[in-house]
């Protein structure tokens, strides 16, 4: 957006001083608003050479591509990045294919995600690094790490949710305190039973809920709880 002429450059100035009171009316920091004009910048003065209205989403994705690569920026400025061109091309140029544009993706791509994210939880990096975490978890992973990376892997064949994994290790955990005063290895049926009696007569806890770890998985011929309950030393599971 080089100036040509004293009115490009009349042009150039009306251009900016939109954008900054789009920046304003948004209420984006003050001391943010000059990074904003230099994202905005950099994306001009890379290809393609033509009007920023005749630019297509394949050129903003290139764009973006491009920069992501750039291991000098950080998560947050990337996502800067991405609400400078979001501003840009939605409010100031209008283009009409902006309103479809996946910007959330964008910038949520750029997030990091926790060790327990739903979408990372389950790959075999991220359960080594639960396990490595596990002295610092309450119950069964703090007590007996193998058994607990061995109950993680048995959670995730038959693919349960994330959420009932957690469910099922609340559950576990609930019974080794029960019997904190046992060793691992003596815990059998009787005290699942136990425990179970408690919960249904002096808890009065719902029924399904007792269910949760018992019902046999669709996805395998084993069932649930031969897994899930007997943790013992030397089981299967």
């Amino acid at each position: 957006m080089s100036s040509e002429s004293p009115a490009a450059d009349a042009h150039v100035r009306r251009f900016w001083a939109e954008y900054d009171a789009l920046l304003k009316a948004y209420r984006v920091p003050a001391k943010a608003i000059p990074w904003y004009r230099r994202r905005v910048e950099g994306y001009i003065e890379a290809p393609p050479d033509r009007r920023l209205r005749d630019h297509t989403p394949d050129d903003l994705e290139t764009s973006l591509n491009d920069m992501g690569r750039d291991a000098r920026l950080s998560d947050s400025q990337f996502r800067q990045i991405v609400d400078a061109l979001r501003l840009l091309f939605q409010k100031v140029l209008a283009v009409p294919w902006s309103a479809q544009f996946d910007w959330r993706r964008w910038s949520d791509g750029s997030k990091e995600l926790g060790v327990d994210h739903r979408t990372v939880a389950r790959t075999c990096e991220k359960t080594r690094a639960l396990g490595g975490k596990a002295k610092k978890a309450p119950g069964l992973a703090a007590r007996h790490p193998e058994i607990y990376g061995r109950f993680l892997a048995a959670a995730r064949i038959p693919d349960y949710s994330i959420s009932t994994e957690r469910s099922y290790l609340g559950w576990i955990d609930r019974f080794l305190l029960r019997h904190s005063d046992h060793p691992l290895e003596s815990l059998g049926e009787a005290h699942v039973r136990s425990c179970l009696e408690d919960l249904a007569v002096m808890r009065k806890v719902a029924g399904a809920t007792q269910g949760q770890a018992p019902q046999p998985s669709a996805r395998s011929s084993r069932p649930c709880h031969s897994r899930m309950i007997t943790i013992r030393s030397g089981s299967t599971l």
